[in-house]
Order: structure tokens, then C-alpha cells, then sequence
């Protein structure tokens, strides 16, 4: 069995190295030179998930705190969790910093993800066909060797796309704002403070070792920073230093679930195509630690549909 895997970056990273594992031969197709590096902190639950992304890293605990009305909490109540939940997305909902009180353990990556020999750089995909991908050239679109099947981390509309299929949601995504300094001291602390109050636009700070990343749900305010980062005892002002982004592609805007799910399988069902990872799937909260189920399904799915093809041709 052979997968083409649509996206080089942590989403596709992970999909190739578990199905390599398990005898299947995978080709990643990236639109970049593969020189894109991660900001910020990779942290996980799940020690299998740093194993899949072919990395180095290491285990430790985190220290956490909920900053409400210029108290620091060592956990966060009912009215804590709303108020967070409704600032960071504009909705309530269950996964907020209730679960994170007193879950502590994480993995940490100590290097960069890294991919085998299997990925071609480079390459912008203009289209797909049913176990074919479309590439763009100088001579014009050139088609892929078939594969068995496609697997798309690539966002659900860009997918859809270059499958021609036509998309009637409007997908919206909402901008993250971050900022990144170092502490002028050498540090061997993980720490996380979660900010609970609607009127502070900043909604998370990490220490990771020397490094200090800030979250905001609007263009960082370095005063803000400052009054935040005396909570953890730090009074030097860092406003100088900071480097802010605006990372990654955003926070998704949920769309009607019903339309997403039908997206997905018609991408399956017509062109096999698997979706996989936040924006594939168009998931607001889905995180790397809960896409091992994910992958384990795609997979079960590849060999049962691959199982009745052979079926089929045995009885032509």
C-alpha cells in the first residue's frame, strides 16, 4: 500500500512516521523549502506523540497558576473556567483550564520534528484525482505516480479545493497574537499562568526554561506583560524585548457540524482522501495528543478499504 500525505508539518510528520511503522509506503508532498521552524513550546500528554514526530524530548512537570482579579490560584473554579473559555474562543465549553489544574506532566520536544527521506520539497499541488495528485510546473499541471490513498492536513477548504468539490461554509479563522523574550538570568523552571480576566487581553504566559511566551487575544500590550510577569516574581521589564508574531494559520471559527462531516466524507468517499489534524478536520480544540485515535482510524479504514478492492479484483 501506497499514501501520499498532503503538508510536511507536525500534522504530516506524525501521519508518516505511524504509517511507515507499519509497512506502509508514504510520500510527503510540502509547498515550502522545509526551512520553517516552530515558535513557541511544543508540549504534550501523550509520550507517544514526540515518539511519532520522530523527535527528541524529555519529560517534566509543569508548575501552573489562574490569575483572577490580581490573585494567583493553584486551581480554577467553575466561573474561572467560563470566563477563560468564552475570552479565548468567544464560547463555553468543557476543555478549558478546569482540566488543566492539576494535570502537570507533559512531554517536551528537545529538537525539531524531523522527516525521513520520503518528502518532497517544493511542490504546490494544484489538484487531485482519485489516488492522483496534480502538481504545478513550468509545463504546466503534471500528475503523480497513482497512490492507494491521500492523506490531507492541509485546511478542510483548501482540500476541497483541489478536489473541486464546492464549498458553501465560510471558514474564518481568528488571529493569535504572541510575544517571545528571555529572562536575563540562566532558568530550569516550567512554568504556566493562565489569565482569567476578560479586561486583560493577554490569556496565557510560559516560562519554558529562559524563555517567556506570551499569548494575547489581541495585538500584544507589553504593559500588560510587564504587570502579568510580576506574578511570577519577575519585575524586569522585558518591554524592549519582546519579539512578537502572529502565529500559526489561527484559531478556528466552528462552521455547522453536520456540512463539516459531509465535506470529510465525500473527500473519502469520492477521491480517497483522509483528513487529518486540526485544520483538515476543522476541529477548534483538537490537539496532537488526541490524534493517535485519529490516525488509528484512518488506518483501519486504508486496510478495510483496500481489503475489499482485492476482493473486488479477485472476483473480476
Amino acid at each position: 500500500m501506497n499514501v501520499a500525505i498532503i503538508g510536511a508539518g507536525l500534522s504530516g510528520i506524525f501521519a508518516s512516521e505511524y504509517l511507515s511503522r507499519r509497512g506502509i509506503e508514504c510520500t510527503v508532498f510540502e509547498k515550502t523549502d522545509g526551512s520553517f521552524h516552530h515558535q513557541g513550546v511544543l508540549r504534550f500528554k501523550n509520550k507517544m506523540v514526540p515518539q511519532y514526530l520522530n523527535a527528541d524530548w524529555e519529560e517534566i512537570e509543569i508548575a501552573k497558576g489562574f490569575l483572577y482579579k490580581g490573585q494567583v490560584y493553584n486551581s480554577a473554579t467553575i466561573a474561572m473556567n467560563n470566563l477563560y473559555s468564552r475570552k479565548t474562543t468567544g464560547e463555553y465549553h468543557k476543555r478549558s483550564v478546569m482540566s488543566d489544574s492539576t494535570d502537570t506532566k507533559r512531554y517536551i520536544l528537545t529538537s525539531e520534528p524531523r522527516l525521513g527521506e520520503n518528502c518532497r520539497y517544493n511542490c504546490k499541488i494544484s489538484g487531485i484525482e482519485k489516488g492522483r495528485l496534480f502538481l504545478d510546473s513550468d509545463m504546466g499541471k503534471i500528475p503523480s505516480s497513482p497512490f492507494d490513498f491521500i492523506v490531507s492536513t492541509v485546511p478542510i477548504y483548501s482540500a476541497a479545493e483541489l478536489c473541486g468539490i464546492p464549498v458553501f461554509e465560510e471558514f474564518k479563522l481568528k488571529t493569535i497574537h504572541s510575544a517571545i523574550a528571555n529572562l536575563d538570568v540562566p532558568s530550569t523552571i516550567f512554568q504556566t499562568l493562565y489569565v482569567i480576566d476578560p479586561e486583560i487581553s493577554i490569556y496565557r504566559v510560559t516560562i519554558h526554561r529562559r524563555q517567556i511566551i506570551v499569548e494575547s487575544v489581541s495585538p500584544v500590550d507589553y504593559d500588560e506583560c510587564d504587570k502579568v510577569l510580576k506574578h511570577f516574581g519577575i519585575n524586569m521589564s522585558l518591554k524592549f524585548q519582546f519579539a512578537a508574531w502572529t502565529g500559526g494559520v489561527g484559531k478556528i471559527v466552528p462552521i455547522n457540524d453536520i456540512e463539516r462531516r459531509k465535506l470529510i466524507l465525500k473527500m473519502t468517499q469520492k477521491f480517497n482522501v483522509f483528513s487529518f489534524g486540526r485544520y483538515a478536520v476543522w476541529k477548534p480544540r483538537l490537539v496532537l495528543d488526541n490524534m493517535l485515535g485519529d490516525i488509528e482510524r484512518i488506518h483501519k479504514m486504508m486496510r478495510m478499504m483496500e481489503g475489499e478492492r482485492q476482493y473486488e479484483s479477485q472476483l473480476g
